[in-house]
């Protein structure tokens, strides 16, 4: 439509008609008219036709060779078994082929890659069903620590090792712990070592797996790690029993550290694991970017918060003695028979909070348990501790 305009007023000019006469027709501006009469005496048969207006030479685009690294790094892990796809992933991926860090791209320009080239995938919304859950609020670097265990993974020689691996939630920096053995001594002194990089915690987050929290044979007597937190000042909370998704960020976390560190790569030997398991963290807390961050990466996001960290203080230690003072948190579901589970202790609450989420905190110097529902007090219980 628009070249046929172009024609009709360029063939009434060369007829002698008025400029004024066509441009009222028409309804165009004199500039435009004197346009396509200059472009009509250029002598080009296409005169009339629109030329394009993107760029000749598009500045800083990426090299045809890193987009075909692209490409297939994205193709590859397609078709490995458990492997991430995503631009981190891929990323990774080229840095372990060779690639120096001027040139990789980065996460923004590998997206772009895989939309042009059509390899991108859409993920279904979740919508969250559950009922109102107790979650502690983040606004802080370190106001809350998530960390879990991984494993046992097995070394190509057969070696078995686990992982610590502890976030926090409001960077998304990580720290990556291989440990040879999941005993409570190992697990307090890999939490140790992650607060020495990260910083300490007001909270950290643990499930309920006997290693973090105790024995069932004496559930007052905390286990190590709880006795390490309180020590610390740091307050371990505890999901609810069975229900691992409570903690979504570090869940999130292993899977990558499984599909894109682990499963890609051969380990003949645990310091070898050890070694490159630094080399993970560290490129993840410098360049994986979450949309959550608003595209920083999690050491950007630490910048940017002003924040100062707070250090584990060096008095102490794994040997620290019995704690005197502090909190630990517990977040249970309640059922039917509205039984309160503390460390494999059960407890009668009221039937009104049956099918509701509880918060129980045990004060450690008040030796007080004290439960709590949607902010409304449920009850207060005597809790003596074996130490005090």
């Amino acid at each position: 439509m628009q070249e046929e305009v172009r024609q009709e007023a360029v063939r009434r000019y060369l007829a002698d008609e008025k400029p004024k006469d066509i441009l009222r027709d028409l309804k165009r501006s004199r500039p435009w008219l004197y346009k396509w009469i200059a472009r009509y005496r250029s002598g080009g048969d296409d005169w009339y036709v629109s030329e394009p207006r993107a760029p000749r030479r598009v500045a800083n685009r990426t090299s045809e060779d890193i987009e075909a690294l692209v490409v297939k790094a994205r193709c590859e892990l397609e078709n490995t078994k458990y492997a991430q796809i995503g631009a981190n992933a891929i990323k990774w991926r080229l840095k372990k082929l060779g690639l120096t860090d001027d040139k990789l791209p980065e996460v923004w320009t590998i997206n772009r890659i895989i939309a042009r080239y059509g390899l991108k995938r859409r993920k279904r919304a979740y919508e969250s069903k559950a009922k109102p859950y107790p979650k502690v609020a983040a606004h802080l670097p370190n106001d809350l620590h998530q960390a879990d265990v991984v494993g046992p993974r097995y070394l190509k020689v057969g070696v078995r090792f686990y992982s610590l691996n502890v976030l926090d939630l409001v960077t998304h920096r990580v720290a990556v712990n291989p440990i040879e053995s999941k005993n409570d001594a190992s697990l307090a002194h890999a939490l140790f070592a992650s607060w020495s990089r990260l910083g300490l915690p007001r909270y950290v987050q643990l499930d309920n797996q006997q290693a973090l929290r105790g024995a069932n044979r004496y559930p007052r007597s905390f286990g190590l790690v709880i006795r390490c937190c309180l020590n610390a000042g740091v307050t371990p909370i505890f999901i609810p029993i069975s229900e691992p998704w409570r903690n979504p960020e570090i869940e999130r976390f292993n899977d990558v550290w499984d599909k894109v560190f682990f499963r890609t790569q051969h380990f003949d030997r645990f310091d070898l694991l050890c070694t490159e398991a630094s080399v993970f963290e560290a490129f993840h807390n410098e360049n994986h970017r979450y949309s959550a961050l608003s595209g920083k990466t999690p050491q950007e996001a630490l910048q940017a918060s002003g924040h100062t960290l707070n250090r584990l203080d060096t008095q102490v230690s794994l040997l620290s003695g019995a704690p005197t003072s502090g909190t630990v948190k517990l977040i249970r579901f309640i059922r039917s028979d509205g039984k309160l589970d503390i460390f494999s202790e059960r407890f009668q609450l009221d039937k009104s909070v049956v099918y509701e989420y509880v918060t129980a905190t045990i004060y450690v110097k008040e030796q007080r348990l004290i439960v709590d529902c949607q902010g409304q007090e449920v009850t207060t219980i005597d809790y003596k501790l074996p130490w005090l």
